[in-house]
């Protein structure tokens, strides 16, 4: 079997090559959605949604032929774009899989997921992106939600549960089967990123920067620590997969919010009223299965 990624951004051709057998399966992961400044927001700021998740078995092409894909680009302060394959839009495509929403700058409300039911008709099957964390009390910043992937649903990114635990940063969603991103224990540590479907790979909270995720999502910061970025997805290899969401930052003006994480992971939200950073998301990706065929089967030359 051979393993094909189409990760250019936006809207393209791709022309299956001579070894293509002329069916193989697709799948897809929307793009990640942004999380939230606090400028606007009740003090702290939610996280961003992670993208959803699609597959279709079955997909038959001409080898030469040109088709058209799409996917859906990391996003600044906006919802995760649409990933699809052959086919001119969403809709009209034989795989494609839901972007996530941003987070709500002014209404403090974390963005929702990509959800499968939102993608093309012709799937076979698919997963939701994690919610975006909404915060429940003031301070630093929540998590964002991990992208859907081959192994489930996105998790959600963290949340604040308690005023006086508010100045730390919460924890990013685990990508697609993963955990949940944590809520900060204390005001001097942040919440862990939540791990993969291995169970493993999330950030730790920090003391000051929360850590970046290995394979699963950022953990928050506190003491004016920034929070860790989204780890990438490993559902295919080591570093293709749904990403996990970013972690929140310390309750302050100058903090940055941790991105999320490739592929689809949503991005995390700032702490304190009127910090202006926060977490992209990560853009999606396209994933083609197949078994070259026989007449030229040692030779894998797809560039997009």
């Amino acid at each position: 079997m051979a393993l094909f990624y189409i990760v250019a951004t936006g809207a393209g051709t791709f022309s299956p090559p001579g070894n293509w057998p002329g069916s193989g399966q697709a799948e897809c992961i929307g793009g990640g959605g942004a999380g939230c400044t606090s400028a606007a927001a009740p003090d702290n700021g939610p996280g961003g949604g992670g993208g959803a998740y699609a597959i279709t078995t079955s997909v038959t092409a001409t080898t030469g032929a040109n088709l058209s894909v799409g996917v859906g680009g990391a996003t600044a302060a906006a919802a995760g774009g649409d990933t699809w394959f052959n086919g001119s839009t969403l809709a009209a495509s034989s795989c494609g899989a839901k972007g996530a929403s941003a987070a709500n700058n002014g209404g403090g409300i974390g963005g929702v997921g990509g959800l499968a039911s939102g993608g093309s008709p012709n799937n076979t099957s698919g997963a939701n992106g994690g919610n975006g964390g909404t915060p429940a009390a003031g301070g630093g910043g929540c998590g964002g939600g991990g992208a859907g992937g081959p192994n489930g649903a996105g998790a959600a990114g963290g949340i604040q549960q308690a005023a006086e635990n508010g100045w730390a940063g919460a924890g990013g969603g685990g990508g697609g089967g993963g955990s949940a991103g944590n809520s900060p224990p204390s005001q001097f540590v942040g919440g862990a990123g939540g791990n993969n479907y291995l169970g493993s790979g999330g950030g730790a909270g920090g003391a000051g920067a929360g850590t970046a995720g290995t394979a699963g999502g950022g953990g928050g910061g506190a003491n004016v620590g920034n929070g860790g970025n989204g780890g990438p997805g490993t559902d295919w290899d080591s570093s293709h997969g749904s990403g996990g969401g970013g972690g929140g930052g310390d309750n302050t003006n100058t903090t940055t919010p941790g991105n999320g994480g490739l592929y689809g992971g949503g991005g995390a939200g700032s702490g304190n009223t009127g910090n202006t950073n926060f977490g992209s998301g990560a853009q999606g990706i396209i994933v083609l299965t197949y078994t070259p065929g026989t007449s030229n089967s040692a030779t894998i030359a797809w560039v997009v």
